[in-house]
């Protein structure tokens, strides 16, 4: 057995026997003082209600006597027939202490005269008779009629003519009323109360209970009544009980908790330090938890050793914040990089995944991990694509696909590495999507630098033949010899000889790269001019123009010539592509310098015409390329305006939707 058990086991059996012998010398003492005073406690309650019933019955024989005295009673008891209209009518209304009861008015012999309620003449005779003699030679008489439902007081007085009786006045009030009336109608199970009245008939109210009882007896001094008063001791007895179980319990309590002080001191002082080094030592080797030991005992040898081992857990602690702080290093690096890295098994699952590789995929990371790779990219670590080593490095290009079918390209570069015997990759992945757009940019600016030298090239060798070609023209057609169907061939001639050189002109200015001239200048002015030029022409077809110009929008450095030929072109295009009560809207929009980005204006010119098939809107800006009917258009106009956007640092995009209208959408850098 532990020595901590045995220190326990002697501590509770002293206590408890301690608690034994203080709870038996109480309870003798508590069972005397307890009997005293519920003796003390019977007397004063008897002599309550006796004094309470007392008061009642002399006071309700009292007011009967004042009415007794009253002469239309004298006259009654006399000479009934004369006085019976007025004597129903004073029983009918007569109240004792505001209370009406049951009354009788007889004369000398007892024979009935009146009475407020109905009686039979023989019955009630008997039954007061004797009470009348009685009442020849005393002032009140208190009687009782046994009842089944509840007893009866009979109080009669006397009504007499020069000092002779003459008759009696008779109320009869039920015995429960009474004592309602006086406040000691609530009687218990131990308690009995036994009235024995003038007739010595008794009523009795309560029940006392079998068992051991007590009773005291008193005559009320004013009204003759003789109370009982019955106590069952059985009451008495409980109540002592269940005060003495109660004292118990309250030191039973104590003891109880006396033994858990005890217990409590014990263990502090001996259990509790052994069992704190046991538990941490399990805590620190097994789960690697921080313990916490308490390094001041009592006992100075639990004090060193749990010294000696906090002192151990302190500087593998040491070592492991190291450790903590260069892991977290790393995580900050890897979760703070621009590029996407992500870790996969030999299944292509992925493990682990930085914030900026969330942002490609589209989704959290808890979505993401143990998720195959290739639910986003193309099948990787097939044949011929798996690094040979951990030196080795596998660059591709290749495109995510999430879940909303957005297409994104990325360079992924990436390495094996062996983590506990096991196989893993991490990969690179790297956000091209903006160095295509430049790659694609290159691409259309070569493109277009190749067209404007052959332009460059063709223009000399093009308009000198047609310019010796329509002069030809012009004088053959001065001669008025030729026929009219000849001359009208010669201006068709002519007239495509215009457009050859309108056509090698609009290559010649879309060569160009250089701006014809920069001024500080408002883009809302520009807009504005280009829309006078070209109002009055709109609103002869009946569309509606609205303008939504920002007024935030500063003054930057412009070409304002080159710029306005944009405008005319894209809101030529609107006018040609809309009908009778369609709505052109210009509007610009001042957008302040974000966290990565500089401050820019936007310009949009949006129309409700018929819109752009999307088969086709990928080629509007190429040149040549035109949907408009033949003599119409160049096919220049947008790429020269793609072209002079360029030139500004610039963007243009289209939005369209065939039926609904087309938006052009100018994004141009703000410069001052």
């Amino acid at each position: 057995m532990k020595a901590s058990r045995v220190i326990n086991l002697s501590l509770n059996t002293m206590l408890l026997l301690t608690g034994i012998i203080i709870c038996v010398f109480i309870s003798i003492r508590v069972n005397q003082l307890v009997k005293q005073y519920q003796e003390s406690d019977l007397t004063q309650k008897t002599e309550l209600i006796s004094h309470q019933l007392d008061q009642f019955v002399y006071t309700h024989f009292l007011t009967l006597q004042d009415i007794a005295a009253r002469p239309l009673l004298t006259q009654a008891v006399m000479q009934p027939e004369e006085n019976m209209g007025s004597l129903i009518d004073f029983l009918r209304d007569m109240r004792i202490l505001g209370r009406r009861y049951d009354t009788v008015l007889v004369d000398f012999s007892g024979s009935l005269i009146c009475a407020n309620v109905r009686m039979e003449q023989k019955d009630f005779s008997l039954q007061l008779w004797f009470s009348s003699l009685s009442l020849k030679h005393q002032d009140f008489f208190l009687g009782t009629i046994p009842n089944a439902a509840s007893p009866l007081w009979l109080m009669a007085v006397p009504i007499k003519y020069n000092g002779m009786f003459e008759g009696a006045i008779l109320i009869t009030v039920p015995v429960s009323e009474y004592l309602r009336l006086a406040g000691i109608d609530d009687l218990t199970g131990s308690y009995k109360l036994v009235f024995l009245t003038d007739d010595g008939n008794q009523s009795s109210f309560g029940k006392a209970g079998p068992g051991t009882r007590i009773e005291k007896k008193v005559k009320l001094s004013s009204s003759g009544l003789e109370v009982q008063y019955i106590q069952n001791l059985d009451s008495f007895s409980r109540d002592r009980l269940i005060i003495i179980a109660q004292i118990g319990m309250i030191i039973f309590f104590i003891t109880i908790v006396s033994v858990f002080i005890a217990q409590y001191y014990s263990r502090r002082l001996l259990v509790k330090p052994l069992q704190e080094l046991e538990m941490s030592m399990k805590a620190f080797g097994i789960n690697g938890e921080q313990p916490i030991l308490m390094k001041h005992h009592a006992i100075n040898e639990f004090a060193s050793l749990a010294n000696i081992f906090s002192n151990m857990i302190n500087a593998v602690r040491n070592r492991e914040r190291a450790l903590d702080r260069a892991n977290k290093r790393i995580n900050s690096i890897m979760h703070t990089a621009a590029d996407g890295i992500v870790t996969i098994d030999t299944d292509r699952v992925i493990e682990t995944i930085n914030q900026s590789g969330t942002i490609l995929f589209g989704l959290p990371s808890d979505q993401l991990i143990g998720q195959s790779i290739d639910r986003f990219m193309q099948p990787v670590l097939h044949s011929g694509r798996i690094p040979s080593d951990d030196t080795s490095i596998l660059v591709t290009e290749q495109t995510i696909c999430t879940l909303n079918g957005t297409e994104v390209p990325v360079e992924t570069s990436m390495t094996s590495m062996q983590i506990g015997g096991k196989t893993k990759y991490t990969m690179i992945i790297r956000d091209i999507t903006k160095r295509k757009q430049d790659e694609d940019k290159l691409r259309r600016s070569y493109r277009m630098q190749s067209l404007g030298r052959m332009s460059a090239g063709v223009f000399h060798e093009i308009l000198n033949p047609v310019n010796i070609i329509s002069c030809g023209i012009h004088s053959i057609l001065l001669d008025e010899r030729i026929d009219s169907k000849i001359k009208r061939d010669l201006k068709i001639l002519l007239e495509e000889i215009d457009r050859i050189t309108k056509i090698t002109y609009g290559m010649l200015k879309f060569a160009r790269t250089d701006l014809s001239k920069s001024e500080h200048i408002l883009i809302n002015d520009i807009l504005e001019d280009a829309l006078s030029v070209i109002e009055p022409e709109i609103k002869l077809a009946s569309i509606r123009v609205i303008r939504s110009f920002d007024d935030k929008v500063p003054i930057c450095i412009l070409d304002k010539y080159s710029l306005r030929q944009v405008f005319l072109n894209m809101m030529n295009n609107a006018k040609d592509a809309m009908e009778d009560g369609d709505t052109l809207t210009v509007s610009t929009q001042f957008i302040e310098k974000r966290r990565n980005s500089s401050s820019f204006i936007r310009i949009k010119v949006a129309d409700t015409g018929r819109g752009i098939p999307e088969t086709i809107i990928d080629k509007v800006f190429e040149p040549f390329f035109t949907t408009k009917e033949e003599g119409k258009g160049t096919g220049l106009g947008l790429s020269e305006s793609y072209r002079i956007i360029e030139d500004h640092d610039g963007s243009i995009r289209v939005e369209s939707k065939e039926g609904e209208g087309t938006a052009f959408i100018i994004d141009l850098p703000v410069k001052v």
